[in-house]
């Protein structure tokens, strides 16, 4: 093989493991963004249920105000 056709293999070789440590890296951002997400998603429900629950309170008290 000619030394230009090595440069290129090396060359792409080097770029091909550059780009699978950058997927490895995306693919776990990507794994923190969904549990984030999913974390997220638990606390609105769970404010959304607090919420419902507050609401309730607020009228009961009313109706025990109310003569």
């Amino acid at each position: 093989m000619h030394t230009e056709h090595l440069e290129l293999i090396a060359a792409l070789r080097a770029e091909n493991e550059r780009l699978t440590r950058q997927n490895a890296e995306l693919g776990a951002l990507r794994a923190i963004i969904d549990a984030q997400d999913k974390l997220l998603a638990s606390a609105s429900a769970e404010l959304a249920h607090q919420e419902k629950f507050l609401r309730e309170i607020q009228r009961k008290l009313k109706e025990m105000q109310t003569p």
